[in-house]
């Protein structure tokens, strides 16, 4: 019997994100069952690179490499969020990798388009979706009941799900690298706090994030200047330990400035960009000098050059406690961390908060708000969390007065909910468990079969007033895709239409790419649009290119009957190109042979017609539009110099 083929979508094992994370330690623990066939279809990631073989399972980079693909991309920002996800390339890596279940791990908008495309209802497939907000989407409501296997990374979520009657929605918690992450011996923290010039009696709070605006590091600096106001004698016994990129997201430092904390209170990691080694020093700015080395190669850590798991290991230990303020989240994974490390910490009873605040019998719940976000371009209004300071303060304060034996006792209760909840062992063997209990697919290509929703060129598009609704009947009808009004393609298009963009030049590039996309599923080329028996029985081709629009194709059309007189029909067959739209007026011309697509090749007539070693794809091209649409020639101060030229005039 074969083994069992497993695909994952989601992010590449190779970055340092959750998402590419928690892949590596799943694919990891997977690959050592022996047991499947395992494939990463690597979000945001070139078809193939070099890099792929470091790991023993297949990884397939969801943007192929291909130029046209590429400079869609760059040219629609809706396709270039969907195609770094995958949505384009997924049903084709299915049809290649021939999986028994799918595997979509990403946020909503990254994961759930799987629900449209073909394999969906044939193949097993498991939506591993990141929640952090209520309420929920609305689409991610209206796709529950078609989703048989729905996973959350977090119970509020579920919660919400089951409140509105989806009870089939369930937990799984991600992995995290327990191994790595570990209590050092007090001998050692005393080390490491020594060689970075901390005395063994200071209390640090730390706070591990990446510094994005969800992030409330000014919340945290407001807390602690209560805190020291309270407290006056901890002013040269406490620090705030901030592992972040301070040249991103919040000004920190203005922070400092404005709740009056001395900057020399402020510490953050600084890693080498030469040697790697990481420094825990007072923030002084970027680039500064490293003390070994006197070079100034000093920069606080970030995602591009950061800290190894062992260096963050260190990092953790030497905190008295760990505190997290943050508006919202699918699964901070530095609060797992730092509990695996022993550490007391504490969040909000929000959102992943609640795993913690209702679990981790080693956290100390913040007390706070919930506001609404501004709309900012969507209508989510989404709940979210905001600690107050005061609150921050009161848990400094609590855990610098704990008895040892009651702060011993939550360290010891904060590492055991880790490792009960989130280690590799626990999820990997639940993961195990959910695929072993799915069968072999025989038929491997059956959802092949499906009647599968493609780009439609020929789409008859109506003339609707509200700019809006129009665009996203092109991106509907026309490429069958559904983006909300918030979406950046959407939101490109508007401006484009705000700058002059005349709507018919909107529309035809719409068309093209759907062409294009379907001559690439097609795998058909240019010469596949003319037909193959014309060379074998020596018949020359005459193309008439007219793309548009419907006035001017009702004229060209005129002179078809003159044409074919010239070039008699036993020796030349005449084609007609036009945009698919416009098929409909000349459709059934005696005089014409084929009607084909226009594409924009055709307007070079060197490339058609043939130089060199290449023979062209047609023995004439004519091109009558050049005069009228494409470059403006037939004016002549009004002088009439052709028969020719009189007709395509008219």
């Amino acid at each position: 019997m074969r083994k069992k083929r497993v695909l994952f979508l989601t992010d590449y094992a190779g970055v340092n994100t959750g998402f590419g994370k928690n892949i590596k330690l799943l694919l990891s623990y997977l690959y050592r069952t022996g047991k499947y066939e395992l494939c990463n279809l690597a979000g945001g990631i070139g078809r193939s690179n070099p890099e792929f073989e470091k790991f023993p399972w297949k990884t397939i980079g969801a943007i192929p490499n291909d130029p046209s693909f590429i400079q869609r991309m760059q040219q629609d920002p809706h396709f270039a969020r969907i195609a770094s996800y995958g949505e384009p390339e997924i049903a084709k890596v299915v049809e290649e990798f021939k999986p028994d279940i799918v595997f979509a791990i990403q946020d909503s908008w990254g994961a759930l388009f799987v629900c449209d495309k073909p394999f969906f209802k044939k193949i097993p497939t498991v939506c591993w979706i990141t929640f952090d907000s209520l309420p929920l989407l609305p689409d991610t409501v209206e796709k529950a009941s078609n989703i048989k296997h729905y996973w959350t990374w977090s119970d509020f979520a579920e919660h919400e799900f089951n409140k509105l009657g989806f009870d089939h929605v369930k937990t799984q918690y991600p992995l995290t690298n327990t191994k790595n992450f570990y209590p050092l011996d007090d001998f050692k923290k005393v080390q490491i706090r020594s060689q970075n010039k901390i005395s063994h009696d200071c209390k640090i709070f730390g706070f591990v994030f990446r510094n994005q605006l969800r992030k409330l590091v000014g919340t945290l600096i407001a807390g602690y200047s209560e805190f020291l106001k309270q407290n006056p004698e901890m002013a040269n016994k406490s620090k705030l330990l901030l592992h972040t990129h301070f040249g991103e997201g919040w000004d920190i430092m203005r922070f400092a400035k404005q709740y009056n904390v001395p900057e020399e209170n402020i510490l953050c990691t600084y890693i080498c960009k030469e040697t790697g080694n990481y420094f825990i020093l007072p923030y002084t700015g970027q680039d500064i000098e490293n003390p070994n080395t006197n070079k100034k190669t000093l920069i606080t850590t970030n995602v591009q050059i950061g800290v190894t798991d062992e260096q963050l290991n260190e990092i953790y230990n030497i905190m008295d406690a760990y505190l997290h303020p943050a508006t919202s989240g699918a699964c901070e994974i530095p609060i797992i961390e730092a509990a695996l490390t022993e550490k007391i910490v504490s969040t909000c009873d929000y959102s992943f908060g609640w795993n913690i605040v209702n679990h981790n019998k080693g956290c100390i719940p913040m007390e706070y708000s919930l506001y609404n976000e501004p709309p900012m371009g969507s209508n989510t209004q989404f709940l979210k969390s905001q600690p107050y300071p005061s609150s921050i303060a009161k848990i400094m304060k609590k855990i610098c007065e704990m008895k040892p034996q009651r702060q011993r006792e939550m360290e010891i209760a904060s590492r055991k909910w880790a490792l009960e909840n989130y280690s590799v062992e626990v999820n990997g063997q639940k993961i195990e468990n959910f695929i072993d209990s799915q069968a072999l697919i025989e038929n491997e290509n059956s959802w092949l079969d499906k009647d599968d929703k493609k780009p439609n060129p020929n789409a008859q598009i109506e003339n609707i007033e509200d700019n809006i609704k129009w665009i996203l009947s092109l991106y509907n009808k026309i490429l069958d895709m559904t983006p909300d009004q918030n979406d950046d393609g959407v939101k490109h298009w508007m401006s484009q239409i705000e700058r002059g963009m005349q709507r018919p030049d909107i529309e035809n590039y719409f068309r093209q790419v759907a062409f294009k996309e379907i001559q690439k599923e097609n795998n058909t080329s240019l010469e596949d649009l003319f037909d193959k028996e014309d060379k074998d029985k020596k018949i020359k081709r005459l193309l008439i290119v007219q793309p548009q629009s419907a006035g001017d194709i009702f004229l060209v059309s005129s002179l078809f009957e003159s044409l074919r007189s010239k070039f008699d029909k036993n020796n030349w067959k005449i084609y007609f190109a036009c945009e698919p739209k416009f098929i409909d007026i000349v459709f059934g011309n005696p005089y014409i042979d084929k009607i084909i697509p226009y594409h924009p090749i055709m307007d070079n007539q060197i490339t058609m017609e043939g130089h060199g070693t290449h023979l062209g794809y047609v023995d004439i091209c004519l091109n009558p539009y050049f005069s009228t649409q494409k470059l403006l020639n037939y004016t002549h101060n009004g002088h009439s110099i052709s028969q020719f030229d009189h007709e395509f005039k008219k």
